[in-house]
């Protein structure tokens, strides 16, 4: 018998997330895709078995205490084609309404597997929407990632797997960056692909390279403990978003991607080692450094920024000087924080087909404070610096 206690461990080492500066998707309850108004569960035909919000037309309402390993409330079979679908197009406003709500924000799901004689502490992330550096690129409705701590006999961390797209990279303890216990995460713009550190890390794992800025809040996770007995819908085996490419040769080039399936058809969930013995070590700068790709960045953007408080908008003039010769600029991302941190940034993308523009984004007639941050992204895939710019006055 272990000389520790597994549970007060995994409360102990919860992870720390560090979040881009452009990142609109946190890391929430698993209820933030169950229980959005207008979402529904759905049959592989398209049958709806259940949809979140007030109940109309006698469908069951859907949430978390819906979802079964085997059957529903209703006495319908679950299948493992079952998919929650979710509704409208606006990700952006739909995610940040959902983790404004209390008690839904900044969670992270977490179990113990013992595992041939070793003990893992797994911790999965949700996420609304998965927006590949807010390219358009691998866009699927949810996400879901994880990291795992392998402990040793005395119950100390000594190992780590830091899941990536489909693999993941592994370190040693002692290379991760931790903040009092916890291992920092660093969660890539976008993809949320878990990286130790921030900059930019490019590998196969990858159609563009993974970009954390790490000017974002900085967040302690609360903990979730998963168990068969008390949360028997992390063992329901269906998909959490609706997405699947129609054009299945697009799919497999990364232009649109499946939406993820449940934790529990991972192959992390049953085979914590394996899972580990399958990533690639991690190639890391010491702790306080950051990644760099080599390849030649653009120029950050220049901004000016006018704030119209009688419309509630603010106007964004800005402007992508010439970089290195070779880099083209493709796309500038632009993100909007009205709420001083408390709320994800609205994160918007702007074709770049000339040098310059404009554009107005809704803060609404009682925000506060508000502050502009962008970045280039250029054609080969690296990111400019991040630029910030507020109005003169509020």
């Amino acid at each position: 018998m272990a000389a520790f206690d597994p549970a007060v461990l995994l409360a102990q080492y919860r992870p720390v997330v560090q979040y881009d500066s452009l990142e609109s998707y946190y890391t929430d309850w698993a209820a933030v895709i169950t229980d959005r108004p207008g979402n529904v569960l759905k049959r592989a035909d398209g049958t709806v078995l259940a949809a979140a919000g007030p109940s109309s037309g006698g469908v069951p309402r859907l949430s978390l205490s819906f979802l079964h390993p085997q059957t529903y409330p209703t006495g319908q079979p679950v299948a493992a084609t079952d998919y929650i679908a979710e509704v409208g197009s606006d990700y952006v406003t739909q995610a940040r309404q959902m983790h404004g709500l209390a008690g839904y924000a900044n969670k992270v799901h977490g179990r113990v597997v013992e595992q041939a004689g070793v003990t893992w502490l797994q911790y999965w992330f949700f996420m609304y929407y998965d927006d590949p550096s807010f390219l358009g690129l691998g866009t699927h409705e949810g996400d879901i990632e994880m990291i795992q701590v392998r402990l040793a006999p005395s119950g100390q961390p000594e190992a780590v797997s830091y899941a990536q797209h489909r693999s993941g990279v592994t370190a040693n303890w002692n290379q991760v960056e931790q903040q009092s216990s916890s291992p920092v995460v660093y969660s890539a713009r976008g993809t949320h692909a878990s990286m130790l550190r921030a900059g930019d890390l490019l590998s196969d794992r990858s159609f563009v390279p993974d970009h954390n800025d790490a000017h974002g809040p900085r967040v302690q996770l609360d903990l979730i403990a998963l168990s068969e007995a008390q949360t028997p819908w992390a063992f329901w085996p269906g998909h959490w978003g609706g997405t699947k490419p129609e054009d299945q040769i697009l799919g497999q080039v990364g232009v649109e991607a499946n939406s993820p399936t449940a934790p529990n058809q991972h192959r992390a969930w049953t085979d914590p080692a394996g899972f580990h013995a399958g990533c690639e070590a991690a190639d890391l700068p010491p702790v306080g450094e950051v990644h760099r790709t080599g390849l030649p960045e653009p120029a950050a953007p220049l901004l000016q920024v006018q704030r119209d408080p009688a419309r509630g908008v603010v106007n964004v003039k800005f402007e992508a000087p010439a970089g290195p010769a070779g880099v083209t600029p493709a796309s500038l991302v632009i993100a909007v924080d009205s709420s001083s941190g408390l709320q994800p940034p609205a994160t918007t993308v702007v074709a770049l087909p000339a040098a310059g523009g404009e554009l107005e984004a809704p803060i609404g007639p009682d925000a506060g404070s508000v502050t502009i941050r962008a970045t280039v992204h250029a054609d080969n895939g690296a990111v400019s610096p991040t630029s910030t710019a507020s109005p003169d006055s509020p």
